[in-house]
């Protein structure tokens, strides 16, 4: 049977997950299933999903769905106006994201959402919502229990503060725009993350990643 449901606290407080009861459909829609594949392997009996539409309440109309598969792959799954569904966190996917958010926040999507907010859509969207903004508010949020990051290869606490810096947005002479800022991935690395669009007809040029701290480098309470 297919389970709808939330995996892990750190990520649902990160996206801010609705509770609701894990419910068991009769089946997976098959544009559901064609979309994911790829990103997940079978066998779909054993696939988790997650309806995250209620995450991101400026959405008109579409629907958001996470699914983890057996092995922790993930993928993020947006189903249109039409009905039909594509896979987001996907290498070629940056410039529809961009697509989708200014089809419902309009061109100016700061006037909805802040820069903090826009990186934790794109990190959500585009990678996995298993992650943190690594800035000074995650270093707040987790102080009492910064401890419990450091189960990893990295034994210097300092590291782990040196590596959480602050989102910068840059509005550029030009019409474009950058967005960057660093995260926490599900796997305990650390990522510096470039997204590089135009202003005007708002869009999303590139999301480029780097990598600062290996995977490993820290602990992420990812208990699925």
């Amino acid at each position: 049977m297919l389970l709808v449901a939330c995996h892990a606290d750190s990520a649902k407080e990160q996206v801010h997950f609705e509770d609701k009861e894990a419910v068991m459909p009769v089946s997976i829609p098959p544009g559901l299933k064609q979309a994911a594949s790829g990103n997940v392997n079978p066998p779909e009996e054993e696939w988790w999903i997650r309806e995250l539409t209620d995450s991101y309440p400026w959405l008109h109309g579409e629907e958001i769905y996470w699914i983890i598969d057996s092995e922790s792959n993930s993928a993020m799954v947006l189903k249109g106006l039409a009905g039909e569904y594509e896979c987001l966190n996907r290498p070629d996917k940056a410039g529809r994201i961009g697509e989708v958010i200014a089809v419902n926040l309009g061109e100016v999507p700061s006037e909805s959402l802040n820069v903090l907010d826009m990186a934790r859509l794109l990190m959500e969207w585009y990678r996995d919502p298993r992650g943190h903004i690594a800035n000074p508010e995650f270093l707040e949020s987790e102080r009492d229990v910064l401890d419990t990051w450091m189960m990893g290869t990295e034994t210097d606490i300092n590291v782990l503060r040196t590596s959480c810096v602050p989102v910068t947005f840059t509005n550029n002479d030009d019409g474009t725009w950058l967005l960057v800022f660093n995260a926490l991935n599900r796997l305990g690395g650390v990522e510096k993350w470039t997204v590089s669009g135009k202003s005007g007809e708002f869009e999303i040029t590139a999301i480029e990643i780097e990598i600062l701290k290996e995977n490993g480098t820290f602990y992420y309470p990812d208990e699925l």
